[in-house]
């Protein structure tokens, strides 16, 4: 039980258990203290997921460190410094990104996925060198003005401590004497580093992990870290599990033709604990609606099928698509789970600008909206009926009021305006051009950006996106995603689970993998990542495209690389 383990585990293999049973050996075999013992995730939801798995086996709480990688590194930078720390969780992280780029680019379309993807990029320069692009100095530099840190400044900031200052690497090397990490494949090269430094004297350190379902590159994780952990570690033991517990012998050897391909790669044979008797089912569609219709009817008759206690995963390469999707099923009738309760603010704000903008009599809207954001438009000359701008100018004119006559004009000019461009160039005018994006996240966040803009740039007519948004606000409910039937998740957001049936949809080329991806690092991922989307299935997996636009991974998945 001593010196650095690396144990290399299929899908499905049991990786939290083996954590859970060394750790028992290790206490009533090995005698270990508990307190010296150390056991690292990288979720809250896991760590307590795991505490909970080890109680069950026990029969008993512990004082094992349990918890998260972070959770560590605020421990021991909380115990040698005077003032208090405070830390951005990633909602917050995000909201100042946002300020940020608007401060800079007021003009930019903040979605969630640009500032999802921002935040990505900076913590992948947080974990690489030189870091002296432009964002991330700024960033960094905004952070210090407000005297917080992120999640990455965790972990630099105690590798920094740890190797500056020998007296308190010394404290912290005798305060645990063996380590655990889970989802090794997960850690980046800095998270190395701090384990490193804290087992540098014992090197009691076993780590647990799948180098095929690294799929988190874009926050500075590789696959290599297997072989970097060997190279820190001369003599480490390797160990497979390599017998997948969760997946028919038809869903691993898919799989596995697919993963065989990428080069640089731990080989496993995988073994099947369950044998044959699951599906792989291919399927090719006319268009992205017959694959739409498709889809609904395959979930529908799947679900009729699902045993009881089972789910049904249906799992995206992105977060729009699924929208897409749900959007397309509801104005067809079909919507998918139970309900929550959800307002679309800003669906609801546009909804109004579009109903004066086709109507620009409707008294109703006008008073909905001249002030948001403030217009300095007074409501006092405003009167009851029909609104009509010549006859309130002349009015407000009479009255002395010019400053109101020229901001009503200017108002509705850039109504016209927003108008005469269409849908596609007119929601954004009016999300930008009339800050109504600015006005409505200054009371509550939305999340419908991204899908708004899509459905602006599909729609023809001014007409069809109104129609559009009201389909939106009439379903004020989304499916809610945890103990459905029917599950609705991006590829990544998946992992870790695991579903008696898995639908993988539009696996099409620029979706997977993406337009951007063109290195051959960035290839790999994207097979990781479907990869990982695959063995998420335990008895059936539906494969589907449509035209002639088919990833190349699906010719892939029927041969084996070399």
């Amino acid at each position: 039980m001593e010196g650095p383990i690396l144990v290399l585990a299929a899908p499905g293999s049991g990786k939290t258990n083996v954590i859970c049973h060394r750790l028992l050996t290790l206490l009533k075999d090995e005698h270990v203290p508990p307190q010296s013992i150390c056991v690292m995730t990288f979720t809250k939801a896991a760590a307590r997921s795991m505490q909970e798995r080890f109680f069950s086996l026990l029969g008993h709480s512990e004082s094992v460190a349990m918890g998260t990688i972070h959770g560590l590194c605020y421990r021991i930078l909380s115990k040698h410094r005077s003032q208090p720390i405070s830390i951005l969780n990633e909602l917050q992280k995000l909201d100042l990104l946002r300020s940020m780029l608007h401060r800079y680019n007021p003009n930019l379309i903040l979605g969630d996925e640009l500032l999802q993807k921002t935040a990505a990029r900076l913590s992948y320069l947080a974990n690489h060198t030189p870091l002296q692009e432009t964002w991330y100095v700024r960033y960094q530099k905004e952070k210090e003005r407000l005297q917080v840190m992120d999640y990455d400044d965790l972990v630099n900031q105690t590798v920094e401590l740890l190797e500056s200052d020998a007296s308190i690497r010394e404290t912290w090397q005798q305060a645990f004497s063996h380590y655990m990490v889970d989802e090794f494949q997960d850690v980046n090269a800095m998270q190395l580093r701090l384990l490193w430094l804290l087992s540098e004297q014992t090197k009691n350190v076993m780590v647990v992990g799948d180098d095929d379902q690294a799929i988190y590159g874009f926050r500075g994780s590789m696959p290599g870290i297997f072989r970097e952990f060997e190279n820190l570690y001369p003599g480490c033991r390797t160990c497979y599990l390599s017998t997948n517990y969760r997946s028919h012998t038809e869903i691993m050897t898919k799989a596995q033709g697919l993963i065989s391909h990428n080069q640089g790669r731990y080989e496993k044979i995988i073994h099947g604990a369950k044998g044959k008797g699951g599906s792989v089912v291919l399927t090719n569609y006319e268009s992205k609606e017959a694959a739409y219709e498709g889809l609904i009817h395959a979930i529908i008759q799947a679900e009729k099928d699902l045993p009881m206690g089972e789910q049904i995963g249906v799992l995206f390469r992105n977060g729009y698509q699924i929208h897409d999707f749900l959007w397309y099923a509801k104005k067809k009738g079909k919507g998918f789970g139970r309900q929550k309760k959800r307002e679309h603010p800003l669906a609801k704000e546009l909804l109004r600008f579009l109903r004066l903008m086709l109507d620009p009599g409707d008294v109703d809207a006008l008073l909905a909206v001249m002030n948001h954001p403030d217009q300095g438009l007074s409501r006092f000359f405003i009167g009851k009926g029909r609104f009509s701008l010549e006859a309130y100018c002349k009015h407000v004119h009479a009255c002395r009021q010019w400053e109101q006559e020229n901001r009503m004009r200017r108002f509705f000019q850039q109504l016209g305006e927003a108008k005469q461009y269409g849908p596609a160039l007119g929601v954004k005018y009016l999300l930008i051009g009339m800050n109504v994006q600015a006005f409505v996240e200054r009371k509550e966040k939305d999340e419908d950006l991204n899908s708004i803009i899509e459905m602006a740039n599909t729609s023809v007519t001014w007409e069809e996106f109104e129609k559009k948004l009201e389909m939106l606000l009439q379903n004020k409910d989304e499916p809610i995603r945890e103990k459905e039937r029917i599950v609705f998740m991006t590829m990544h957001g998946a992992k870790g689970l695991e579903y008696h049936t898995v639908f993988l949809p539009e696996l099409i080329e620029d979706v997977l993998p993406g337009k951007k991806c063109v290195t051959i690092e960035n290839i790999e991922e994207e097979r990781r990542v479907l990869y990982v989307a695959m063995t998420r299935a335990k008895v059936n997996l539906h494969l589907s495209y449509y035209g002639n636009q088919a990833s190349r991974f699906l010719r892939e998945i029927e041969t084996r690389g070399k």
